[in-house]
């Protein structure tokens, strides 16, 4: 391309000098610097939580299955494994369980920060009646960074969840 009246071409060059390239690369690096630690608090609270809805929708959904069977159902947690393990029992007025079926299930599998912390049910076992109700208590999952999450459970039933972050 000449430019007109000068006889010369105009050089159009597009891209970055290598200066350009090391300034962008540095800013990045320091911005990963800063939200490392921030991304790593919340990768660690939101396992926490997933791990809390897990074990209050295992309590739900066992809390129905007696009712709806007219069975009683057993959660015992052990802190030392930090592990729970369901158990089905038989009818109402009965007091065996099945052990051969009992399903285990870890908590926070995926995440090995998080532990059972503290356990208020007699004998660190929940007991699930006939008609969906048990004799209350809460279970507190405690990872790493300090944050928890307490499952509770009503006389009636009812389960919910607390949650605090640090």
């Amino acid at each position: 391309m000449l430019i007109s009246g000068t006889g010369r071409r105009s050089i159009n060059i597009k891209g970055f000098t290598l200066l350009e390239m090391l300034i962008v690369i540095a800013i990045i690096a320091i911005v990963l610097l800063i939200a490392a630690p921030n991304f790593t608090r919340y990768l660690h609270n939101t396992n926490l939580k997933t791990a809390g809805r897990d074990l209050a929708g295992d309590i739900y959904n066992y809390k129905q299955n007696a009712a709806a069977q007219s069975v009683h159902y057993k959660i015992i947690f052990n802190k030392d494994e930090n592990t729970y393990k369901i158990l089905k029992g038989g009818p109402e007025g009965t007091d065996s369980y099945d052990d051969a079926s009992a399903i285990v299930k870890n908590i926070g599998s995926d995440a090995s920060y998080i532990r059972i912390d503290d356990v208020s049910y007699n004998n660190d076992q929940v007991i699930i009646q006939p008609r969906g109700t048990t004799l209350g208590g809460n279970v507190t999952l405690v990872n790493d960074i300090g944050s928890n999450i307490t499952i509770i459970t009503s006389l009636m039933g009812k389960v919910s969840v607390k949650y605090n972050a640090k």
